[in-house]
């Protein structure tokens, strides 16, 4: 009898200690509904950029570790004479370093998180950005924070204008990632 009071007391002990360790995480927060937004903009002369922060943005058309990312769109070159090269990436924030880097989860070609097309003069092309769906996590690696469009024309020439137009969906998926990205917070 002795035994199992000793036993019990050190399992007792043992737990009371480990539960003294143990803090609350708050979970992130998550929107819970799909979000479809527009953003429509020209690209002008022989090489140019645009950047949308999507953080600076309302709060419900950013994304969160719980969301899914996808964006759809068409470009326009505008020029009749000379093709243009359209380049969309998106990109997530580091902030170790404060850059913004591409999205790439681990596929060819660049990963999901760019698109290379040729438009030929006075023409429209169609896309779907990325391959696949862009997943959140509780790492940022995979959270959308800006959209990078930019545009080059084929050969010197007259100036050239390149419209382009996208469609933002962000889908919430409740219960997912709800951890942080340390092991003192995951879930």
């Amino acid at each position: 009898m002795r035994l199992t009071q000793i036993l019990a007391s050190i399992v007792l002990t043992g737990t009371l200690s480990l539960a003294g360790t143990v803090t609350a995480h708050a979970e992130p927060y998550c929107p819970g509904y799909e979000r479809i937004y527009p953003i429509a903009e020209s690209l002008f002369g022989l090489d140019d950029t645009d950047y949308h922060d999507l953080t600076l943005r309302p709060p419900d058309e950013q994304m969160y570790p719980c969301d899914t990312f996808w964006l759809e769109g068409t470009a326009t070159n505008q020029n009749s004479i000379h093709g243009a090269n359209f380049y969309l990436y998106l990109e997530y924030y580091n902030p170790s370093n404060g850059t913004y880097l591409t999205i790439n989860q681990g596929l060819p070609q660049g990963g999901p998180g760019s698109l290379s097309i040729s438009i030929a003069p006075a023409s429209t092309v169609t896309f779907r950005l990325p391959l696949g769906i862009i997943r959140g996590s509780p790492h940022n690696a995979s959270i959308v924070s800006r959209i990078r469009a930019r545009a080059q024309q084929f050969t010197n020439g007259p100036a050239f204008v390149v419209n382009y137009s996208l469609t933002v969906t962000i889908t919430s998926r409740p219960g997912y990632n709800r951890g942080g990205a340390a092991l003192s917070s995951a879930l």
